[in-house]
């Protein structure tokens, strides 16, 4: 017995589909390539998001510093500038009278604002922090 032969009718079938391997072929390496791009550009902005908030953190953290270092001084120390070199920003401090009133109307005395602030750059924006605290100087505290 000898085996039947193909049918005339399907090789010329089979030669069509060699051109669609093909064509498949180009169009899943075009698919990987779009998203190997699109994984290389999210690793990209999630490495410039960390680097700024990295860069918030030290700031924050010399501003803490600073205010808690102006703070202890007399109150004719207490309004300063200091230039950071690692950091590379200016810290300013600034003090203003505080009028606080208690429940009686009576105004208290010695208290101040004490604010701490910086600008600097965090990528492309320009952003400013500050801190705040009230401050308590009697008059002995501030002629030492």
């Amino acid at each position: 017995m000898t085996s039947p032969s193909p049918a005339p009718s399907n090789r010329p079938a089979r030669r069509r589909t060699h051109g669609y391997l093909l064509l498949e072929l180009i169009l899943a390496l075009t698919l990987f390539s779009l998203a190997v791009l699109g994984l290389a550009r999210s690793l990209q902005m999630s490495i410039q998001t960390g680097a700024i908030i990295n860069r918030d953190h030290d700031v924050r953290l010399a501003l803490r510093g600073f205010l808690e270092e102006i703070r202890r001084k007399p109150l004719s120390e207490m309004t300063q500038s200091y230039l950071d070199p690692r950091l590379n920003l200016t810290l300013q401090s600034s003090i203003e009278p505080l009028e606080l009133r208690d429940r009686n109307g009576t105004v208290l005395n010695n208290l101040y604002t004490l604010r701490v602030a910086t600008t600097y750059e965090a990528g492309a924006e320009q952003r400013e922090e500050f801190l705040e605290v009230f401050v308590y100087k009697t008059q002995t505290e501030e002629a030492n």
